[in-house]
This record gives C-alpha cells, sequence and structure tokens, in this order.
C-alpha cells in the first residue's frame, strides 16, 4: 500500500484567536484596559509590543525601561503619553540606592513638560549658593546630623555647586515641571508630592501603523515569528499593516491526509 501525503494550508476564518483575543479589554490593577503597545497580566505579549511589559501584580503597574522600575500612573492612548513615577522614590525620599535612570532612547521620550530636580544627600552644611534650598529629613548610616536637599535642575547662569564639598552623594530624578516651579518658589513645599506626581513619558511603537490598523478594523500586535514586527490582526487573518491587504501567513497549517493512490500488491 501506498500513501502520498500533501499539505494543505487552511485560511483563517472569521473566528481569528489572536484579532478575539486582542479585541478584550484587559485590566491591570488600577488601570481598567491597557492598550497597545502595553501586555500584561492576563494580556498576552502578541497583543502588544515586548518592550512595554507591565508587571500587574501590585498595587498599581511597574514597567521596567532600562533596567530601572516606573509605577504607572495613567495612560493616554490618544496621545501616546504615560504618566509614571520612580518606584524606589514613591512615598520614600531617601531610598536605600541612588541611581541616575537613563531612557530606551527607541520607544521613549520624556514630555516636554518635564525636567530634571537634582536630589542631594548626606548635607553637613547649609549650602548658601544655592537658589532657595530645601531640607529634608535623611539617615545615612545612622548619622543624625545629615540632611538632604534639592533644586532644580535649570539653574541661573553661573551658578556652580559641587556635590562632594558639602553633600556625601547625588542624584537626578525626572519631574513634572510646573511641580518643581511650584516647589522652587516655596521652600517648605512638600518634595514628597512632587516626586509621587510623577512626569510625562511619549512613547514610539509603531504608532502610526496602529492607528491605520485600528482605522481599517483590525487590532494591533507583534509578530512573534519575525523578531517582534508589527501585526495588525483582522477577523479574516492578519496582515501585514491595514486589513484586506497584504495577508500575513499565520504559520499554523493543519495536517490533512490524502490518500492519492492505494495500490494493493497481491
Amino acid at each position: 500500500m501506498i500513501i502520498n501525503f500533501i499539505h494543505f494550508p487552511i485560511l483563517l476564518g472569521a473566528d481569528n484567536e489572536q484579532y478575539t483575543n486582542c479585541s478584550r479589554s484587559y485590566p491591570c490593577t488600577d488601570i481598567l484596559d491597557i492598550p497597545y503597545p502595553f501586555w500584561g497580566g492576563d494580556k498576552p505579549e502578541y497583543c502588544g509590543n515586548p518592550s512595554f511589559e507591565l508587571n500587574c501584580q501590585g498595587e498599581a503597574p511597574i514597567i521596567t525601561i532600562d533596567s530601572r522600575p516606573y509605577r504607572v500612573l495613567s495612560i493616554n492612548n490618544a496621545t501616546f503619553t504615560l504618566n509614571v513615577a520612580r518606584e524606589e522614590f514613591w512615598n520614600n525620599n531617601c531610598p536605600a540606592e541612588l541611581h541616575n535612570a537613563t531612557l530606551d532612547a527607541t520607544h521613549f521620550q520624556y514630555a516636554p513638560n518635564t525636567e530634571d530636580l537634582m536630589l542631594y544627600y548626606g548635607c553637613r552644611a547649609i549650602v548658601t549658593e544655592l537658589p532657595i534650598p530645601s531640607r529634608f529629613n535623611c539617615s545615612e548610616n545612622q548619622i543624625t546630623d545629615t540632611f538632604g536637599t534639592y533644586m532644580a535642575a535649570n539653574l541661573p547662569s553661573g551658578t556652580q555647586f559641587t556635590p562632594n564639598a558639602n553633600c556625601s552623594n547625588g542624584v537626578s530624578v525626572r519631574v513634572n515641571q510646573t511641580a518643581a516651579a511650584a516647589l522652587a518658589d516655596n521652600a517648605s513645599g512638600n518634595i514628597t508630592q512632587v516626586l509621587n506626581s510623577g512626569f510625562g513619558l511619549v512613547w514610539e511603537a509603531n504608532n502610526t501603523d496602529c492607528q491605520r490598523c485600528v482605522g481599517s478594523g483590525g487590532r494591533c500586535g507583534t509578530n512573534s515569528t519575525v523578531a517582534g514586527s508589527f501585526v495588525c490582526y483582522c477577523p479574516d487573518g492578519n496582515y501585514s499593516i491595514l486589513c484586506n491587504s497584504t495577508k500575513i501567513s499565520s504559520g499554523r497549517y493543519p495536517l490533512i491526509l490524502l490518500v492519492l493512490f492505494l495500490k494493493v500488491v497481491r
């Protein structure tokens, strides 16, 4: 008996599993629905972009950018912006370790209404050259006569300050520009509130392609078989950008066995 097998690809019909899954609402802690390019929790990675994973296990979503965790306070899908706060500074002016954060420039930029706030630690004397410095208390190695101070990064021309001359350490933290200005005008302002108010980030993750995809009736996602490239999930299959344009193979071909010839040798 001789049996020949042929594989016939079966096209996805109206029930495209990826389209259906990516059309659902996915909450992440206090955010009721996380849009593309974000994913995490119950939302599959193929419905988002690999660089936009959210940790949904705590009291607020956490996104990690260049190895630093950020608390996500809000997401605005219309303007491609999110408001975040440094997780180690959340309700904490004096973290155990100080890190100057950097961004993944491929996907994120600071929003225009942000600036750096300089935080200095282990300061033992009033730094007179700073414009309206303000103190906050930190105990460093149980030395109680040290304090922290902060200042905006946009210093007046000619201002000079060397952290090591008066303070043992320092770090730059991004904050909302309006909040920083209010803090500079009021030396008794609440530094914790400023840090907790967060700052804006603008993201880029095939933004234009996603808008076109959604406009054609599709849902945005990532093609895991082609190095994380963009894909538009549609009811009848997967497309490169627009529904009913260039279809992408799903890569899933059920095996159909066809007996072409049967010969019985007696």
